[in-house]
Formats: structure tokens, C-alpha cells, sequence
């Protein structure tokens, strides 16, 4: 279980933002969203002879709400599964194959105690482009529903014991859609693509360490909106009469790490170029980036006597190296100051310093639960993140 609290957010009454961006559910007024995480996952690996047959599967539910105007209830739940089989090809590297599929639904409620002086609720499509017949200031009845269905696979060949080298391809793509609660079809549909690839060397011993890993993650997002027709004095809501493709996002991430260590510690020092590019086609409105970010990991483990005792510290540096912006949009607007905002979030320069604390208790062979603190800090964008998690091994 963790506990979350988000301060101060404007512009999304939606959670599991990674997820379901950039159609959210917004208001100018916003403030603290306040939300309880509750994951579990478990899993089992059988060898059989030169195979290695294993599977996971896990749940994890999201319960996200305010209790002041504007009131969010937002409820979501994420399953998903994993199979996947490893052959030895010499006794000491084996190449494995991993598939894998998610199901996620999110149902989001929106209420005003207050009768005067609602803000307008926007129904976003990208860049703050919004749709106008379905948005106002009306507090509209039923939920809103998100629904996304992901699969996944990679392919692997690695050594037993992580001591040599490796290297691993991989693919997912999830598709997800949006309902309204005036319309019974999808308001938005949207894919979001992922391609990723590591290649790296370990090298370890009784006493050292050490290795190098290079990564990229290839993420491509494209969404399409609904084009509506008020016709409400016949069906009672909305009807949908045409589509139309209108919002992409890129953001390619390339990194390079190394590490070094004994069994108690380790550092990492990282440094990763990501190119971001976000469009929304009609009115033209993109904003673009290159961000180099380097920075260094460390971590330090404590044997005691009822358990283990971890505490690892995140230091990070970013710099933009290129960016532009074009919006098109009326200016003095509460929208172009987000976007503004966002903007400057997006290509802000921050030192950011992040720490975790954790600690394993030693009950039985059986259970092992734990507790975890996490915080984080940056400057210029003063960005600040505290997280407290409760959770059980078994």
C-alpha cells in the first residue's frame, strides 16, 4: 500500500496520467488530489531439464479523490500477466522469450457541492485543445471510463549468473479509449507504441562488481477524437458523426550507465539524451526538446539483526540542448498559461536530488514484509514528491 498526496494540481482530474495523456478530464481550480496505491504481484519459475518455465501476474488499484470543489472520485485498476520461457544454449547464457498483456479501466467521477461559481470543465485532446460542445460548466451525470489493453514481448540472451554479457529487444503497444457520460461511443481512441532495446557486460566476483549497460526506449503515441452531434432532445446525449486523427507524441530516450560495487554498496553514474515532440494538428500547436540529463546513483545496504536496512540517494543535473514552441492560441487565457507552464516545465534546467529509505523485516522464510519512504526534490521547477509504501514478499 502507499499513500500519495499531489499538491496543488491544476488541469487533471485524472489519474495514472502515463497512462490515459493527454485526454484528461481539467479545471482551472484544481488543488490537493489525495490517493491510496494497492499493488500485489506473484509469480513462479520451474526448471525442466535445459528449460526455464516461469510466469507472473499482478494487480494494482488506484483510489484518487478531493474533498473539496472540484471533487474527483477516481477509481482505477490495472491486471496484467506475463509468460515466458528460457532455453540454455551452453551452461552458462541462456536465450529466453517473455510475453505478456495488461487490462486496465479507470472510472471517473466529477461533483460540485457548491452551486455558484463552478469553473468550466475542459475534456482535453492535446495541448489543451479541447472539444466545445462536450465541454462547459455543467456537472454532467454518470462516469467518465477509460479503458486500455496492452500487450508486450521480448527477447533476451543473457548470462546465468549476471556475469557477462547480454542484450534484450523488446516491444509493447497499448490501445486505449475514452467514454463520456453523454455518449455511449468513444469520445477518444488512442495507441501508444514502445520499442526498446539493452545491450551491457557485468562482471562479478567474490568481492567486486562492475559493469556498463546501454538502453533505448522508442516511444510513439497517436490518438484520434470524436466529432459530435447534440442531438439530446431525441437520444438523450451526444452522437458521434465522424473521427478524426489529430494528436501524436514522441519521445526517444537513449541512455548509457556503469556501476561498480560490493555486496553492501554500489554507485552508478548515468547519462541519457531524450528528444520530445508533441503535436496537436488542428489549430497547429507543437512544443519540442532535446534534454541531455548525467547524474549518479547510490546505494547502501545494512545487515541488522531482525532485517535489512537500504538507503540509496539520486543526484541529477538537466540541460536542454534545443527546443521551440508554436501554440496558436489566444493569449491572456488560462489555457495559454498552461501551456506556457508546461512548456517551461518541459525545458526547465533542474538539480534534482532523490532518496529512498527501505526496510525488510525478517519474520519467517514465508513473508517478508517491508517499508519503504521515498522523497524527491528539484530546483527551478520546485518539484516536490514524498511517498510512503507498506508491502509483504511471500
Amino acid at each position: 500500500m502507499k499513500n500519495v498526496k499531489v499538491q496543488d494540481l491544476k488541469f487533471n482530474e485524472t489519474s495514472d496520467y502515463h497512462l490515459v495523456f493527454p485526454y484528461l478530464i481539467a479545471d482551472s481550480v484544481g488543488g490537493n488530489l489525495n490517493a491510496e496505491v494497492y499493488q500485489f504481484s506473484g509469480g513462479i519459475a520451474k526448471e525442466i531439464g535445459n528449460w526455464v518455465l516461469a510466469g507472473e501476474a499482478g494487480y494494482k488499484a488506484n483510489l484518487s479523490h478531493r474533498k473539496r470543489d472540484p471533487r474527483p472520485d477516481n477509481n482505477s485498476s490495472d491486471i496484467y500477466a506475463q509468460l515466458g520461457a528460457s532455453y540454455f544454449l551452453t551452461p552458462t547464457y541462456l536465450i529466453s522469450a517473455h510475453v505478456g498483456g495488461r487490462f486496465y479501466k479507470q472510472r471517473n467521477t466529477l461533483d460540485f457541492i457548491s452551486e455558484k461559481g463552478r469553473p468550466q470543465v475542459f475534456y482535453f485532446n492535446g495541448l489543451a485543445a479541447y472539444n466545445r460542445l462536450l465541454s462547459g460548466s455543467f456537472n454532467p451525470p454518470g462516469q467518465f471510463l477509460y479503458n486500455v489493453n496492452g500487450i508486450n514481448a521480448k527477447l533476451s540472451f543473457a548470462p546465468k549468473n549476471d556475469a557477462g554479457f547480454m542484450a534484450e529487444v523488446g516491444v509493447s503497444q497499448n490501445s486505449g479509449k475514452r467514454t463520456l457520460p453523454l455518449s455511449s461511443t468513444n469520445a477518444n481512441d488512442w495507441t501508444d507504441q514502445v520499442i526498446s532495446g539493452k545491450l551491457g557486460y557485468v562482471n562479478a566476483n567474490d568481492s567486486w562488481c562492475y559493469g556498463a549497460m546501454a538502453k533505448m526506449d522508442l516511444q510513439t503515441r497517436k490518438g484520434s477524437e470524436g466529432l459530435f452531434n447534440n442531438d439530446g432532445a431525441v437520444t438523450g446525449g451526444y452522437t458521434k458523426i465522424s473521427e478524426i486523427s489529430s494528436y501524436r507524441y514522441y519521445n526517444f530516450e537513449y541512455n548509457l550507465e556503469a556501476f561498480i560495487g560490493k555486496e553492501n554498496w554500489s554507485i552508478k553514474p548515468f547519462a541519457t539524451f531524450t528528444q520530445i515532440k508533441e503535436q496537436y494538428l488542428n489549430p497547429f500547436r507543437e512544443q519540442w526538446a532535446d534534454i541531455v540529463k548525467v547524474g549518479v546513483q547510490g546505494q547502501y545496504l545494512y545487515q541488522m539483526k531482525d532485517g535489512l536496512f537500504g538507503i540509496s540517494l539520486n543526484l541529477q543535473k538537466q540541460k536542454v540542448l534545443d527546443k521551440n514552441s508554436v501554440f496558436n492560441i489566444t493569449r491572456g487565457t488560462a489555457l495559454e498559461d498552461l501551456l506556457s507552464q508546461n512548456y517551461m516545465f518541459l525545458t526547465a534546467e533542474p538539480f534534482t536530488v532523490g532518496g529512498e529509505a527501505r526496510y525488510d523485516f525478517v519474520v519467517n522464510e514465508q513473508v517478508k514484509p517491508f517499508v519503504k519512504a521515498n522523497a524527491l526534490t528539484s530546483t527551478e521547477i520546485k518539484q516536490k514528491y514524498y511517498a510512503l509504501t507498506l508491502g509483504f514478499v511471500f
